[in-house]
């Protein structure tokens, strides 16, 4: 059923001035993230039809691919990372597979929870992360509808979810979920720890066996316990984190690690020896080629 316009927001429309802001709505699987494009928070309704503040955030819809109905199928959304808050999100987050849905308000009119353009309901894809911000496309939930065969997307890229068996993901598909996603807990830091470099002599895994994956400090110095980072190198004997913590770890603090996949098929094969269970497409050329 298609969407109506309240009268209100038709009124307001037809305006000559009117100023608006977009809300974005991120859900994931324990919260909402709620932001908005505007220059300040926007006092509005979620989804649910609950009163909410949507944080106003440096986030822009960098254009979105329609069909021919002019409906939005894929969109793409760029957000500031400058402060790494972004990267935090995303790294205690799956984004990949969950919803976002956009709609557009009226600054002045904003008393209803009816009081909405909709903009884009979609899926995301996994997220992008650069120094200064961070990129997620998301493809129409509407072009589901209409998709026959298996609903992936066809990338080079594994779509399934890691570590998950069927039918949610096809990742651990004979193969125990744990094995994959080893995860070791109650580990402690060895002296000579830096805020990105922790040094840990029970750290005998193979070189880079924990890349991509997460450590949590848990216990000791104040300053970095609930901290989470995303590891970018791990060797025998010590491992690299993203972003530096606040505080170099003292020996003896605690801190559990968690494996994690960058979803490419060198990954599965390499440290995961998981290719039967590949969900991506790697034999999609580089470059398109046309001929007449």
């Amino acid at each position: 059923m298609a969407y109506a316009l309240p009268a209100a927001l038709v009124t307001e429309k037809g305006k000559p001035q009117v100023e608006v802001a977009e809300l974005f709505d991120f859900i994931l699987d324990t919260q909402t993230l709620k932001f908005t494009s505007y220059t300040r928070d926007v006092s509005f309704y979620d989804l649910t039809g609950a009163a909410a503040t949507y944080t106003a955030i440096p986030i822009a819809r960098e254009g979105a691919d329609t069909n021919l109905d002019m409906r939005a199928d894929a969109i793409r959304i760029a957000v500031d990372n400058v402060t790494k808050a972004m990267s935090s999100y995303i790294a205690n987050n799956e984004f990949r597979g969950r919803r976002l849905v956009i709609r557009r308000v009226f600054t002045n009119l904003l008393s209803a929870p009816t009081y909405y353009q909709p903009v884009f309901d979609g899926v995301m894809d996994r997220p992008l992360i650069g120094n200064t911000r961070a990129q997620i496309e998301a493809v129409s939930r509407l072009g589901f509808l209409a998709r026959l065969g298996p609903r992936r997307m066809y990338q080079l890229r594994c779509n399934w979810r890691f570590a998950v068996a069927p039918p949610d993901s096809g990742c651990a598909n004979g193969i125990a979920a744990a094995t994959l996603k080893d995860t070791r807990t109650a580990q402690t830091v060895d002296s000579g720890s830096t805020p990105t470099v922790i040094q840990d002599a029970a750290r005998a895994e193979a070189a880079n066996y924990w890349k991509i994956g997460i450590a949590t400090f848990t216990g000791g110095t104040a300053a970095n316990v609930g901290q989470k980072r995303r590891v970018v190198a791990s060797a025998v004997g010590s491992f690299t984190v993203d972003v530096a913590l606040p505080a170099a770890p003292a020996a003896g603090d605690a801190y559990d690690l968690e494996r994690d996949c960058d979803l490419s098929f060198e990954d599965c094969r390499d440290r995961f020896a998981n290719t039967q269970n590949f969900g991506g497409f790697p034999s999609i050329p580089m470059e398109l080629v046309y001929k007449g």
